[in-house]
Formats: C-alpha cells, sequence, structure tokens
C-alpha cells in the first residue's frame, strides 16, 4: 500500500517532437530526488510518454489525450520517464512530482 504523498514542485513543459526527460523540461536534481509520483495533463493536443527508458515517439507509447491525466507510480519509471507531443502540434505539457 502507497503511503501519504505530497506533491513538491509543477513545471510547464512543451512537448515537440524531440522526446524529453524530466530534467529537460526543467526539473533540477534536488527537485527529483526521491519522486516516487509523477502525474502529466497535455494541453492543447495529445503526447506519448514512456518509462523503460526507450525514447517515445509521435505514434509509440503510452497516449494522453488533450487534458487526460497521466500517472507514473514507481520511482525507477518517473526517472526513466520521457514525453513526446503525439500530434504535428506542440503540447504544453503540466507535470508534478510528488515524495513521501
Amino acid at each position: 500500500m502507497m503511503g501519504t504523498l505530497t506533491a513538491r514542485t509543477v513545471r510547464y513543459c512543451t512537448a515537440t517532437d524531440t522526446a524529453k526527460s524530466l530534467s529537460d523540461c526543467g526539473f533540477t536534481a534536488d527537485e527529483l530526488e526521491d519522486v516516487e509520483h509523477v502525474t502529466l495533463t497535455p494541453h492543447g493536443g495529445a503526447i506519448n510518454i514512456l518509462t523503460t527508458g526507450d525514447t517515445p515517439t509521435s505514434d509509440e507509447g503510452h497516449y494522453i489525450e488533450d487534458h487526460g491525466l497521466g500517472v507514473v507510480e514507481d520511482a525507477n519509471d518517473c526517472a526513466r520517464l520521457q514525453l513526446i507531443r503525439a500530434g504535428s502540434v506542440n503540447v504544453k505539457v503540466t507535470i508534478t512530482t510528488y515524495v513521501p
């Protein structure tokens, strides 16, 4: 059972045609330390994410629709998270990290 988590940092990242990690989105090493949970909400289009260490593409990855909610719940998966726009238009993504 997961314990209580606290939101640590919120960033707004633009998903483009190049995959980005959380660091690429402006999160610092200190902000990413001990992160166990990440939420993502795209605004203005869909995104694809992968948490395996592989690079998502515009047509490969876990699809999160415009104004949908993506949740990553494992520290290792959070560390390997990458995102990319799913279409031809850049997408603003709200990303929140959580720590125990």
